[in-house]
């Protein structure tokens, strides 16, 4: 990745309205996210995050590549400015209606945010998995990593030759966490055990 930097008064309004200042990530509850940066370019490199924000900005094309409907389904899109408030359309943000946390083995720690009451996770090496099962009904979640977890099914959407900077693991769903710690539920993450309305 190659990190956007947001305008300095685009920032100081993000922290005082939707960015946690405890953990620099969106607030537990915050929908989309627009961002103005002070450096925005469009290159190859599909999934990229802004500086300081915990917000993912990805490339429209790559993205509704998995499917238009899935992606308004599942993620909250956010527009991206440039420094002279003309919009990029090629690039959104994106919040993912469900969050998941990608747990690893080694080097596990984990601590809730005194701010906002998020769960902070940096188990992220070492066999990556996540715990709990994943709700049904849901095809894209965002990640605490900033990136996307989503079923293979869904995937195989995209033609990896055209997204070549397009790095990808296949996470377990293991039946207890073996970095020995609990569910790491946190606030924003307790909506990961309730049915996802469309899928009834």
């Amino acid at each position: 990745m190659d990190p956007f930097d947001i305008v300095n008064q685009s920032y100081e309004e993000a922290t005082r309205t939707w960015l946690c200042n405890g953990c620099k990530e969106p607030k537990p509850g915050v929908a989309e996210v627009d961002v103005v940066l002070d450096n925005p370019r469009i290159t190859k490199v599909p999934l990229n995050i802004v500086n300081g924000c915990g917000v993912p900005v990805v490339r429209k094309d790559f993205l509704f590549s998995f499917g238009e409907d899935l992606v308004r389904r599942d993620l909250y899109l956010g527009r991206v400015f440039d420094p002279d408030r003309k919009e990029i359309t090629e690039l959104v943000t994106f919040r993912g209606k469900f969050r998941l946390l990608v747990r690893g083995q080694k080097r596990v720690s984990h601590r809730i945010c005194p701010e906002c009451g998020r769960t902070r996770c940096s188990s992220m090496i070492g066999g990556r998995y996540v715990f709990p099962q994943p709700p049904e009904g849901v095809s894209l979640f965002e990640s605490q990593l900033w990136g996307l977890v989503m079923p293979e099914e869904v995937f195989r959407r995209i033609d990896l030759s055209q997204w070549r900077k397009v790095t990808h693991e296949v996470l377990q769903v293991p039946p207890s966490p073996p970095d020995g710690l609990p569910d790491l539920v946190s606030i924003e993450d307790r909506r990961l055990t309730i049915p996802y309305p469309e899928s009834k």
